[in-house]
């Protein structure tokens, strides 16, 4: 699905280059020190599902992921740990009076992880999160700057950008993370390659 919502905001991005300059880079979520974040008074982590931790629109962790998750489960407590993704949890309708009130499980297949799902009816940049998973407690995780790092930046949380992808998005897709990097490099001097 091809996802352009962050359209809106390109004029506030060239007013605050900040809204697209990760708190943090990394080139896998395996590097993460989930207690190094802890000390820096982290207290949550909100992740992104595709291409952060499953291969897009799948349901188990990805192999590569499964030890960093439960590190960061063991720093911060099994509670600690959503997932804001726009391919679980986007709803259609805007059923419930407030974005993100209601929270499924998301029960991760072989390993049985389980992480509570936001439910929201905005794609992300747009929407917001919960108040209590608002500010610098709360850590966003993923792969998209345009979508990812702008939707926790939004909300005041701190963000890491992991560069690793599990598998190619398709041709559109590449080109478009492409101009991604190039963008937050010429904004913010940032090398995200």
């Amino acid at each position: 699905m091809l996802n352009l919502s962050f359209i809106p905001y390109l004029v506030p991005i060239l007013r605050d280059r900040t809204l697209i300059r990760p708190s943090a880079v990394t080139a896998k979520l395996q590097d993460v020190d989930w207690k190094e974040w802890h000390k820096k008074g982290v207290r949550q982590v909100v992740f992104d599902k595709d291409n952060t931790l499953t291969i897009p629109h799948g349901a188990a962790l990805h192999g590569s992921v499964v030890a960093s998750v439960r590190q960061a489960e063991k720093v911060f407590g099994g509670d600690a740990l959503y997932v804001y993704s726009n391919t679980v949890g986007a709803r259609s309708g805007g059923s419930l009076l407030n974005d993100g009130e209601c929270m499924n499980e998301w029960q991760c297949e072989e390993t049985g992880q389980t992480f509570m799902v936001i439910m929201h009816s905005d794609l992300k940049p747009s929407g917001l999160l919960p108040t209590s998973l608002r500010g610098p407690t709360t850590i966003f995780v993923g792969d998209r700057i345009l979508t990812d790092v702008l939707f926790g930046r939004r909300n005041e949380c701190h963000t890491l950008f992991v560069k690793r992808i599990f598998v190619s998005d398709g041709r559109f897709m590449g080109v478009l993370r492409c101009i991604e990097k190039a963008m937050v490099r010429m904004l913010t001097g940032l090398d995200v390659r």
